[in-house]
């Protein structure tokens, strides 16, 4: 029997070796064989799709304001770059439109959305399907309500819930029930767990759903060694290559 291949995520790009959500960073990351990409999107005051972060300029960048209050214009005289070293000066905050038409069907992505309006799921999903990109696409986010509504319009598309680690007050037991009991409600289709709560009975619970697993920001040997062990499907990273390493 075939080893089952895990799909390794370059979160933000490649962000050791060029500065993270920027053209440098997604270009490391498939120089160095990442399967797909992880950026964040926004939505600027005049309607215009963008790759950054934070909800606000000025980290890791030298701009200053909300996103949502910022024109496009203003947004692209920001320089990601410098604040990591020089080599970097002038990088720019990109769009997906860049992205897509950078790397095209070569790779896929996870776009995870930080806007909170149904404008901006309509003008990414418009971005999405004038690729062609329907089945190159996971979309995740901070807010479970925005899932919800985006699957619900449109069922084709790949959708993925963030978990956290529990609570001190909360025990294993209960932590994986409200996982399992999450994901029967919700319609995702991958489920974002932190690799340290991770375990053999979890990822066959959520299996037995059909649902993928992924493991969050596996860095090290020893995390991405347990992932694979467990047979998660996929997994995001800060290090692509010690990922692709780790993992032949």
């Amino acid at each position: 029997m075939s080893k089952k291949k895990i799909k390794i995520i370059g979160h933000r790009g490649y962000p050791l070796k060029a500065p993270e959500n920027t053209l440098a960073s997604f270009d490391k990351a498939v120089q160095f064989g990442a399967d797909a990409i992880e950026f964040d999107l926004h939505i600027s005051s005049d309607g215009r799709l963008v790759i950054h972060h934070d909800y606000a300029l000025g980290h890791p960048d030298n701009g200053e304001g909300n996103i949502f209050q910022t024109s496009f214009s203003e947004i692209n005289k920001v320089d990601a770059g410098k604040w990591f070293n020089q080599n970097f000066v002038g990088e720019r905050i990109p769009t997906p439109e860049q992205i897509f038409e950078r790397y095209g069907d070569r790779i896929e992505y996870e776009i995870e959305l930080k806007g909170t309006t149904l404008e901006f799921i309509t003008k990414i999903i418009e971005v999405v399907k004038k690729f062609n990109f329907v089945h190159k696409v996971e979309f995740t986010s901070p807010h479970m309500f925005l899932l919800a509504k985006l699957k619900q319009k449109y069922p084709a598309f790949k959708t993925g819930v963030f978990f956290q680690r529990y609570p001190d007050w909360m025990n294993q037991e209960q932590g994986e029930k409200i996982i399992t009991d999450t994901l029967s409600i919700l319609p995702a289709d991958v489920a974002h767990i932190p690799t340290a709560i991770l375990n053999q009975n979890l990822v066959n619970k959520i299996h037995e759903q059909a649902k993928f697993v992924h493991a969050a920001d596996c860095n090290d040997k020893e995390s991405i060694a347990k992932i694979a062990k467990l047979g998660c499907d996929q997994f995001s990273t800060n290090n692509v290559e010690l990922a692709i390493s780790s993992v032949k």
